[in-house]
Formats: C-alpha cells, sequence, structure tokens
C-alpha cells in the first residue's frame, strides 16, 4: 500500500489517494490512518490520531478513501502528517502474531503535506519525515488475585487484569524511505490506542438422571456490541498498583513503561507465574508496555434440584475485551541523541488467555501475626509456670495478666480462622 496524495473536499472532508496493486487478486482494503495536524520538523513531537477509513471509490489499482471525523484546521496555512496506514489482515499472505490475532498490517507513510491557497487554487506541498518501525511480539495479559472474600466460597473469583504489548524495535525509517538500525536505550513516553468494550458470557450445562440434556453459552454486551476507541499517554515515571478488597490481600505495583528483563523480574519478585511460552516470547523482546487494566470475574458453580434429579453447571466470565492495540507515538534515547516520532506497527488482539498469574493473598499477612501469638503465647507459658515461685503480688498480677492475654488471643484465633471455619460449616452442612 501506497499513499500518493491527499485532497480536502468542499464539504469539510479530507481524502487520501492510495495505490494498491493487488486490487485485482486481494480484498486488501484500508481500514486505519494514522495523522497528525500541525506543523512538525522531520517528524518530530507529532500527536497522531487515529481515524477510520472508508472507501469511496476504486479505479484499476487506484484507491480513495475518505477520512472519517478528522478535524479540518482553519489556518490559512495547515499540515497533514500522515505517519502509517493500515490495511485489513489476510491470511494468506500474512503472519499473524502467536497467542493473539494481527488486526491489521501497517505501512509507513511518513510525509507531511502543507496546504494553502495560492492564486485562489488550493496547493499541497509534500515532504517526507522519519518514523520509528516496531514489530508487536505478544499481546498478552496478567491476572492478579484479589485475596481471599466470601465470593470464592460461592465460585466467584475477582481479579485485576493488566493488559500489556511487548515488541521489538526494527529501525528508523529515514526521509528515503530506507530504514537504519536504532539502539533504544530508554522510552521516555509514548501513545497507545486500542478499543475496548463490557462482555459477560455465561455457560449452562444441564444432567437429568446422570445423562447431559444441554450445553448453552450465551454471551451479553452491558454497554452495547460496539467497541470504544481510547487512546493513552504511558510515561516513564508512572507506577501502578493493584491491591484486592479480600482478606490477607497483596498489593502488586508494576511500571507503565519496563524493558522485558525488568518486566519479568520485577512481576516474579512479586510471585507472579508466567506460562513458559509467554515468558519466551516476552524475553525475546526488547520493552513492555502496560497500557491498561480491567476488572475479571470468574464464575464456577453447581447445583442441584430441589428433588435431586437434575444437576446444573455454571462457569461464566465477567471482563473487557480489549481489541486493536496498537503504539502511535514513541518517545526515546538512544546512545547519541533523542527522538519523539510517530510509530510504523501492525495492530494486534490478545486471545484473552492469562500470559501469567498470581494468587493476590499475602502469606505473610497470615504467618506474621500466627509467629507473634506462638511467641505471645510461649512467653505467658513461661511467665505462668514460673508465677508459683514469685511472691504472691507479683503472682496475682501475672495471672490477671496471662488470663487477659489469654482471652485476646482466643479472640484473634477465632478472627483469623473464621474463614476456613465458614468453608468446613457450609462443607459440612451440604
Amino acid at each position: 500500500v501506497k499513499v500518493i496524495t491527499i485532497a480536502e473536499g468542499n464539504k469539510g472532508e479530507l481524502f487520501v489517494y492510495v495505490y494498491q496493486p493487488c486490487n485485482d487478486s486481494f480484498d486488501l482494503r484500508c481500514t486505519k490512518i494514522s495523522i497528525s495536524v500541525g506543523f512538525s520538523d522531520n517528524g518530530e513531537n507529532l500527536n497522531p490520531d487515529l481515524y477510520d477509513l472508508e472507501l469511496v471509490s476504486t479505479s484499476g489499482v487506484f484507491d480513495k478513501y475518505l477520512v472519517k471525523d478528522i478535524p479540518i484546521p482553519n489556518e490559512t496555512v495547515h499540515y497533514y502528517n500522515v505517519v502509517e496506514i493500515l490495511r485489513n489482515f489476510n491470511s494468506l499472505i500474512d503472519t499473524s502474531i502467536e497467542n493473539g490475532e494481527t488486526d491489521s498490517k501497517a505501512y509507513a507513510v511518513g510525509q507531511q503535506y502543507c496546504c494553502y491557497v495560492k492564486d485562489g487554487t488550493l496547493v499541497y506541498e509534500s515532504t517526507r519525515f522519519k518514523t520509528l518501525a516496531i514489530t508487536p511480539t505478544i499481546n498478552g495479559n496478567i491476572f492478579y488475585g484479589s485475596g481471599f472474600s466470601f465470593n470464592d466460597i460461592l465460585g466467584v473469583e475477582d481479579r485485576c487484569n493488566s493488559h500489556f504489548l511487548a515488541f521489538n524495535v526494527d529501525g528508523i525509517i529515514d526521509e528515503n524511505g530506507k530504514k537504519y538500525d536504532v539502539d533504544v536505550r530508554h522510552i521516555f513516553d509514548a501513545d497507545v490506542t486500542y478499543l475496548y468494550r463490557e462482555v459477560k458470557t455465561l455457560r449452562t450445562i444441564t444432567w437429568v438422571a446422570g445423562v447431559k440434556t444441554g450445553d448453552v453459552t450465551a454471551t451479553t454486551y452491558p454497554n452495547g456490541e460496539d467497541f470504544v476507541p481510547k487512546k493513552v499517554t504511558l510515561r516513564d515515571t508512572q507506577t501502578v498498583s493493584y491491591q484486592g478488597e479480600g482478606l490477607f490481600a497483596k498489593e502488586f505495583t508494576w511500571k507503565r513503561i519496563m524493558t522485558a528483563k525488568e518486566y519479568i523480574a520485577s512481576l516474579e519478585k512479586q510471585d507472579v507465574v508466567f506460562n513458559e511460552e509467554s515468558k519466551k516470547k516476552i524475553n525475546e523482546s526488547q520493552y513492555v508496555f502496560c497500557f491498561a487494566e480491567t476488572d475479571n470475574t470468574d464464575l464456577t458453580a453447581s447445583a442441584y434440584s430441589p428433588d435431586g434429579f437434575s444437576e446444573y453447571y455454571y462457569s461464566g466470565e465477567t471482563y473487557t475485551e480489549v481489541a486493536e492495540v496498537g503504539v502511535l507515538r514513541i518517545h526515546f534515547m538512544d546512545l547519541y541523541d533523542t527522538y519523539d516520532l510517530g510509530v510504523v506497527s501492525d495492530f494486534t488482539t490478545s486471545d484473552n488467555i492469562p500470559d501469567g498469574s498470581a494468587s493476590g493473598v499475602d502469606l505473610d499477612k497470615i504467618l506474621d501475626p500466627l509467629k507473634m501469638l506462638i511467641a505471645l503465647v510461649g512467653l505467658l507459658f513461661i511467665v505462668n509456670f514460673l508465677s508459683p515461685f514469685l511472691s504472691p503480688i507479683i503472682s496475682l498480677i501475672f495471672n490477671a495478666i496471662w488470663k487477659g492475654l489469654r482471652t485476646v488471643v482466643q479472640l484473634v484465633l477465632k478472627i483469623v480462622t473464621f474463614p476456613l471455619r465458614l468453608i468446613f460449616g457450609l462443607f459440612k452442612e451440604k
């Protein structure tokens, strides 16, 4: 795909003219375009946004597209910086990302169009600028548990879903369209775009007298089926934390921007267990962007009819579906210089299968109080043992302290063991 030129319409539209030599062989229709409005010096300090494309007409190998919902500047002299154009993914000729899907293939444009009126005619002047090419390696998520709660007894697991994108930097595409290597030493900030929508799934399996009679899965969208677009700016100074509301919940922290090795080391230090295949793909990457966090609730439950004749099994999930994740801009430093460039990158979607998870229960919160209680009981036992040898007054004081502390210890133990006793009670009743 190659962008030939742009043109403004008489009704406040912007059109893009594209050369597509495969029109007769494949349906490789362009779907989106990344444009930053305003002047830029050689592609620096852009603020690109993603716009949908609508095919207007086709003539042989040439296509005309309407850029939907782009604001047309009011300035007498104004600029459009076209960073990249994306087309449909075709499984016959394209390779998809592993553990997910590649939605769109990206092509570098790197052209700035200056628009102005001269002698009553709208004139377009075009110059080329630098872009940064990257390749996504894995689009995934990590599940963080929320600690122990009453919902666990009911078969409902609440957790945080942390969405991440790992990638490698291919190089800088210069003004002549040639790519050369760049050693990215640090990323300061970046713009990431994605789509999201709320999803609920429920699968019901029915048995009657031990024979399976039904298996139905229902999917609903509480806020409608349409995806909502979102653009976020990630910074190297941003740190995210999550701690569930359950009992003994552990606090997890991670940075928005990390190298792949930093990402794995940081999460494994917090007892996150990665899938081996996912860990391998992350290790083969250079950087990881943690761009969004969403709630995830998993349901597993079973029940019997009052007469015990029918059995029902329920499984389902309430989650936020995240799709078409892409990087629009990266501000970074190499060994010698600092750059802030628009990005050329395929857009991908995760398979929504966790690439790693952590239970969310902080064992230290359980063990440390128990250790203190054991030490306190031991101390009080020694004091109680020695009390007959002490003076009557000291013995009386220690006996009073012993009884008071023993009551406190018993109360604390009842509170700490309440969830376990509740579970045992429910199972015993059933």
